[in-house]
């Protein structure tokens, strides 16, 4: 049971890290964190690979992501 729990885990981690790149990472990063919040005592054991995920995703992060994010989205803009 442990088994397949830590290669369920294994998984979920690397598919974060898929999600965590490229043309996603915007709407991955703010998802993301608020998974963390809401489920915070199911991530805690993996607590700190969640937020190696969110530093690595920030930095794939770009101006123009975040400026077609608000220029999509006016109300979270303001």
């Amino acid at each position: 049971m442990f088994g397949k729990k830590s290669a369920l885990d294994h998984y979920f981690m690397q598919m974060y890290e898929e999600l965590s790149i490229g043309p996603y990472s915007l709407y991955f990063y703010l998802q993301f964190s608020k998974e963390i919040i809401k489920h915070a005592e199911s991530f805690h054991p993996i607590m700190d690979e969640c937020l190696e995920i969110m530093r690595n995703t920030l930095k794939n992060i770009s101006d123009s992501d975040i400026e077609m994010f608000l220029y999509y989205n006016p109300d979270i803009s303001i």
